[in-house]
């Protein structure tokens, strides 16, 4: 993008969001879901309809359904994407000719590179995500320096629950293990 013309911009925070926004004349924004949260409720006041961004990336969970209607009804694009430590980018939205074609609700399609399987699928289809692929990484280093797998039998357990649709879109629900 930068070569394009764009100009890159780090916040000093998000309580100075409105003023940076509108003197950077900032049109793409990437941002974690609580952010865009925080995003959408400005573009609803009046400071926010005079802001010229257009685009928000997030990452880190899926946008709940009113924030990503709130940030449509002020022309912004909210698109999401997922990724791990141990797999780097998983889910990413989906370039096609131009413009980005992605879901509500999901966080990108999986990398053509990446095997899945979803274990204990409950009637929604939501299951376990275990994860198989070139980006995924075999260990940690633990404190002392010592491999601990991440892998079993070269799958990842994510942690995650999820579904994946027919075209490969993928949606979080929620997490069988919190990790830090």
């Amino acid at each position: 993008a930068m070569a394009l013309g764009c100009t890159r911009s780090i916040s000093r925070g998000m309580q100075f969001w409105s003023d940076e926004l509108r003197e950077y004349q900032i049109a793409e924004l990437f941002a974690v879901q609580a952010q865009a949260e925080l995003l959408a409720k400005l573009l609803e006041s009046k400071d926010g309809q005079k802001l010229l961004l257009r685009f928000v990336i997030t990452a880190g969970a899926a946008l709940p359904e009113k924030t990503i209607a709130l940030l449509e009804n002020a022309q912004v694009l909210a698109v999401s994407e997922y990724g791990s430590s141990e797999g780097g980018c998983i889910g990413h939205p989906d370039y096609v000719q131009g413009s980005y074609e992605t879901r509500k609700g999901a966080v990108g399609k999986l990398r053509p590179y990446l095997k899945y399987r979803l274990e204990r699928q409950n009637t929604e289809g939501y299951g376990e995500l275990w994860l198989k692929g070139p980006s995924i990484a075999p260990i940690y280093l633990d404190e002392k320096g010592d491999d601990v797998p991440t892998c079993k039998d070269g799958w990842f357990c994510t942690g995650d629950v999820a579904k994946v649709d027919a075209e490969g879109f993928l949606y979080l629900k929620g997490r069988t293990k919190n990790l830090i």
